[in-house]
């Protein structure tokens, strides 16, 4: 759990959330976004992630925790995709959205994860700790991809979408699943 959790966390706030800004330099001087629209598509993931983070407990109670951890991942997928291939700024500032949505819902479901399948509540504090340093991974995998590809973000945003494919996969193999769909009661 502690390795799915990580990796989880390390694509969603890592490479779909934080690396964004050490990109944001190339992505301005092709897509011609002016400062001001950079200050307002950089604040977009926070803003998403708020609203996601809220809505997060209703969301795993209805979808439960591995529907809710592969729409995660998968919303990672397609922001990063969106970033990737976004032809405008407009384009660009969805997906940085999408993004944010997905850090908003991996943190609580990995959590609820950790709390359903480690029995020790011992071990649970531990697990966490190793799942939440995941953020500090995906931006350690990104810094080769920033310093290599810094002119090519395109293709650096399709590598971690890459990577946020197999997560999305390890999430549908690996997360508890639930033993009934809760009613909208």
């Amino acid at each position: 759990m502690a390795t799915l959790g990580s990796g989880i966390i390390a694509i969603t706030y890592g490479l779909a959330r934080f690396v964004f800004g050490l990109f944001l330099p190339a992505m301005r001087d092709e897509l011609t976004i002016s400062p001001s629209m950079a200050g307002v598509i950089g604040a977009l993931p926070f803003l998403s992630f708020v609203f996601a983070i809220l809505a997060a407990t209703w969301v795993i109670r209805h979808l439960g925790v591995r529907r809710t951890g592969v729409a995660a991942a998968s919303l990672a997928v397609i922001g990063l995709m969106t970033i990737a291939l976004a032809p405008s700024s407009l384009l660009l500032a969805a997906g940085v959205l999408i993004c944010g949505i997905s850090t908003g819902l991996s943190s609580p479901v990995m959590a609820e994860a950790v709390h359903r399948v480690v029995p020790s509540w011992v071990l649970r504090g531990r697990v966490n700790a190793t799942i939440n340093a995941g953020t500090s991974l995906g931006i350690a995998l990104a810094m080769p991809a920033v310093l290599i590809w810094a002119e090519a973000w395109r293709s650096a945003y399709l590598g971690f979408a890459a990577l946020a494919a197999l997560g999305t996969l390890a999430a549908l193999c690996y997360l508890p699943r639930d033993g009934q769909r809760h009613s909208a009661s």
